[in-house]
């Protein structure tokens, strides 16, 4: 299970920045080609998370976001990558696209497995309820917001750690390191294949 016992252990007191710039750099090439990129890197508190599946939260998002706005387009294209803290202390990372943006109708259903708007073909429709189950599994929230022809916002919204997680991980640092998975990533997403397997390629050995 995507939830196991061993994925609650692999879980340490991340800054949620480092993985958001490194999941940037991965699908660096796909933003480039459709759109401006910019950050807005607020305050944001540390959180406890599984590092590579928040990872894969952030990459997600941020190809779902450049795949909404044309190819060839950048002028008129911005993503917007924002970090801030919410009024509550929740560590709080914001996607937003200005692309084509989700029909009112379909957007309830967009978090469902196996529900898509791309063609046939073009993605089996897991990576949104995917996402959603991995930040619920966090105690956090996946919200969305979107516009027909506007753009989407995504927002990740995460308890922050409190201190006592942090000195009781830290004390526990120098066990040995986790024992290597075998992963196989089956995708028709190119682009996304790529950018999971560099990710999970620094803990495990992946075949994609």
């Amino acid at each position: 299970s995507m939830f196991s016992r061993s994925d609650q252990e692999q879980r340490r007191v991340i800054h949620p920045l480092k993985v958001l710039e490194s999941s940037v750099r991965l699908v660096s090439n796909e933003i480039r080609h459709r759109a401006r990129l910019e950050k807005q890197y607020g305050s944001i508190p540390a959180v406890l998370a599984n590092e590579s599946q928040l990872g894969q939260v952030i990459i997600n998002l941020l190809v779902n976001a450049a795949q909404s706005m044309p190819d060839g387009q950048i002028d008129r294209h911005v993503l917007r990558v924002v970090s801030s803290t919410g009024a509550d202390g929740s560590a709080i990372i914001e996607i937003i696209d200005n692309g084509v943006g989700i029909r009112a109708e379909i957007l309830p259903r967009i978090f469902d497995p196996f529900f898509t708007t791309k063609p046939v073909g073009a993605g089996t429709g897991l990576g949104l309820s995917i996402c959603h189950r991995i930040v619920a599994a966090h105690g956090g929230r996946l919200e969305v917001e979107s516009e027909v022809g506007k753009g989407s916002t995504f927002r990740v919204v995460l308890p922050a750690a409190s201190l006592e997680p942090i000195e009781a991980i830290s004390t526990v640092s120098s066990e040995p390191p986790l024992r290597r998975g075998r992963i196989l990533i089956v995708d028709d997403e190119i682009q996304l294949v790529q950018a999971v397997r560099r990710l999970l390629a620094l803990e495990h050995d992946v075949t994609a």
